[in-house]
């Protein structure tokens, strides 16, 4: 088992969230690191978050559950412990963790959970393997190969116990070992090593036999042998010297290839990059034109748009004027029309005038002909949309006039039997027919009113 991450909050003295990245190379390059501080500095905190992620409780504290939990920090509302570690299965997650009610930090302690997840690449959560406090720990100890018990004699030793191998005497410490151990590997290794001592020790003593035979070197033999050494050692030296000063010289010789391939490599790009440059000339001094073009681009489609309403322009007033002789065409019309109707009203004016009784009536219609004179003056410029009506209108009131002479001559021989005689006996019976034709004349002159408001509208 190796662990790669530890992460903890709220344990004994470290408040807040903690966490320690074994995979940092800071820890992977070294391979050998130690964990140290004063007093209370939480270096077993470190070792409790451990045993407490893996196997729900701590050599300090055997007892970590809702009654009793004397490891997180106080006044805070949780605590939890967290680790991720490898075996030759996978990589996997040990979680614990611990709350107290309502989150509040007065609130009562609630029960522990305690789960184990396989993990991906990275820290992405599988499969939950385990997620109750009674089965958690077992499933560790058959992932990892060791239960609580092992674990803490073997890989991660307890602070009394270790305190006590340290200071126990050389012939305490074997019984020590094997306690904190659990097993009798010392003693075998100890068996063993005495074993081994006596067979390189008869080793020994068969090799002094071998170097009893041997004939020892004169003072002579041996300073000529160390001067030959020296002398070797020297050659030696300077061979490897040689060897540098060549393996110099091939690295440069190598470097010099290289760079000469470069310079081929860069040359040839340079031949390539002037036949580009040649071959965009053209399109260079085009490009220049039109980054000059493009400064004057907006006061050229400035110019443009008015040229375009120049020409919108000229062309409308051009064609009002090739409509202005047809407009004086009709307007001459409908100023013809317009004398004849005034002088027909004028005509029937003066024929009003002849009547009596009658004719006093009919000056109202000479008041609405002038009322309708004044409006016509003002619709001159509509004139020529009315012409059809105007003629309509005119037949109309010509035939109107023509009634309206007979009544007038009626009226007027009435006047004149009148005045010849005011006791003539069939003038009570001619009354009702003249006073018929009177209303006629008053619905006459009523039409003719409606037919002109209609000729103004």
């Amino acid at each position: 088992m190796r662990i790669e991450k530890i992460r903890f909050k709220n344990l004994n003295s470290l408040y807040g969230e903690w966490e320690i990245d074994l995979t940092d190379q800071s820890y992977v390059t070294e391979g050998l690191f130690a964990i140290t501080g004063p007093t209370g500095a939480g270096k077993t905190t470190i070792l409790d978050a451990i045993c407490l992620a893996l196997y729900a409780r701590t050599p300090r504290l055997e007892a970590v559950n809702k009654s009793d939990n004397e490891i997180i920090t106080r006044r805070t509302p949780d605590c939890k412990a967290e680790v991720i570690f490898r075996t030759q299965a996978g990589r996997y997650l040990a979680q614990w963790t611990q709350k107290r009610g309502y989150g509040k930090i007065d609130g009562k302690l609630q029960n522990a959970s305690h789960t184990l997840a396989e993990l991906g690449e990275g820290e992405t959560q599988g499969r939950i393997i385990a997620n109750a406090i009674s089965r958690t720990p077992a499933v560790v100890g058959e992932i990892t190969g060791l239960d609580y018990r092992q674990f803490t004699r073997s890989t991660l030793l307890a602070q009394g116990a270790f305190s006590a191998f340290l200071q126990a005497t050389s012939s305490e410490r074997a019984p020590i070992l094997e306690q904190i151990t659990g097993t009798g590997v010392y003693s075998q290794i100890s068996i063993r090593a005495h074993k081994r001592w006596s067979a390189e020790k008869k080793n020994i003593e068969e090799m002094e036999k071998v170097l009893g035979v041997l004939k020892l070197l004169t003072p002579e033999e041996e300073e000529a042998l160390k001067r030959e050494a020296a002398a070797l050692e020297a050659r030696l030296t300077s061979l490897e010297a040689q060897i540098a000063e060549k393996g110099q010289h091939l690295a440069w010789r190598e470097s010099l290839g290289t760079l000469e391939a470069e310079i081929a490599s860069i040359g040839e790009l340079r031949v390539a990059l002037e036949r580009e440059m040649a071959a965009f000339e053209p399109s260079r001094e085009k490009l220049e034109l039109a980054l000059k073009v493009m400064v004057l681009a907006g006061d050229h489609s400035a110019l443009t748009l008015k040229r375009q309403e120049r020409t919108r322009a000229f062309n409308e007033l051009a064609r009002v004027r090739t409509e202005i002789p047809a407009l004086a065409e009709a307007k001459d019309k409908a100023q013809a029309q317009f004398d004849g109707r005034v002088e027909f009203v004028n005509s029937a004016k003066a024929k009003l005038e002849e009547f009596g009784p009658v004719a006093a009536k009919v000056r109202k219609l000479d008041v609405l002909a002038q009322e309708t004179e004044d409006r016509l003056a003002k619709a001159k410029s509509g004139q020529a949309k009315l012409k059809a009506e105007t003629e309509r209108l005119a037949k109309e009131a010509k035939n109107k006039g023509a009634k309206k002479a007979s009544l007038e001559a009626e009226a007027a021989a009435v006047a004149q039997r009148l005045s010849d005689g005011a006791g003539d006996e069939s003038l009570a019976e001619r009354l009702p027919l003249l006073k018929a034709k009177a209303d006629a004349g008053k619905k006459l002159s009523a039409t003719i009113t409606a037919k002109r408001a209609e000729a103004k509208t």
